[in-house]
This record gives C-alpha cells, sequence and structure tokens, in this order.
C-alpha cells in the first residue's frame, strides 16, 4: 500500500467540502507530521545502513545479546539460591521481603517529590542614575 492510498483510506487526502473549515486545518497539520516523521526514519534508516555504522550497531548487538545471556544465567543461579532460602528458612525470607518493600517505597517516596535544582541567574547589579 503507498503512502497516498493509506492517506485517502484514513481520510487525510481527500478534497475539502467548502462547507469544513477547521478540518481542513487540522489534517495539514497531521500531514505535516507524518511527513516530518517520515524524513526522520528515512534519516534514521540512511545512518543505519551506512557502512561505518551498520557495523558498529552489529557490534553492540552482539555485545547486548552476550550480556542478556549473562544476565539471565546470573538470574537463575540467584533465583535457585534464593528458592532455596525460602525453603530452608521461611520466616526469615518473608521479613527480608518485607524490609525490602520498605525500604524500595521509602527511596521511591523520597524521590518522588524531589524536583530538579534550578540554577538561578546572576542579575546584573543595575546603576542608580
Amino acid at each position: 500500500m503507498t503512502t497516498d492510498e493509506m492517506m485517502k483510506k484514513i481520510g487525510l487526502r481527500e478534497e475539502l467540502d467548502p462547507g469544513e473549515k477547521n478540518s481542513g486545518k487540522f489534517k495539514n497539520q497531521i500531514l505535516k507530521y507524518l511527513k516530518d516523521g517520515k524524513n526522520k526514519l528515512l534519516l534514521l534508516e540512511n545512518q543505519i545502513e551506512d557502512g561505518k555504522n551498520y557495523k558498529k550497531l552489529q557490534e553492540e548487538v552482539e555485545r547486548s545479546k552476550k550480556k542478556l545471556k549473562e544476565a539471565k544465567r546470573n538470574f537463575d543461579k540467584y533465583e535457585k539460591k534464593a528458592e532455596h532460602y525460602i525453603a530452608k528458612n521461611p520466616k526469615k525470607a518473608i521479613a527480608m521481603a518485607a524490609a525490602a518493600g520498605v525500604l524500595a517505597v521509602g527511596i521511591w517516596s523520597a524521590f518522588k517529590g524531589k524536583k530538579p535544582v534550578q540554577k538561578k541567574k546572576k542579575q546584573k547589579p543595575t546603576s542608580a542614575v
């Protein structure tokens, strides 16, 4: 399906009736956003397909795959240890989970209300005339 066909199908390429006022402005705005998005995607595609960037991207993908595999291995190892500990000491495990939950909520609520501090602009001294 071409872009024109898709635009006609969703109603963005039809001619406006003389009675329509605001929908033309809205459609033009949507078309502009779609065109900008398409241009950005083409730019990204061209950057990726560039030989140097493509090779770098492939290397990053391979490195990410290795890190994911290692993370899964570590997760499985610690999950087995946790299951063993929970089976051996259920009361302690519940207490530790509750403490971890309280700690997580405390940290989350402490940072939730914090807003970044804005730097104050220096005021230029005014001269009295």
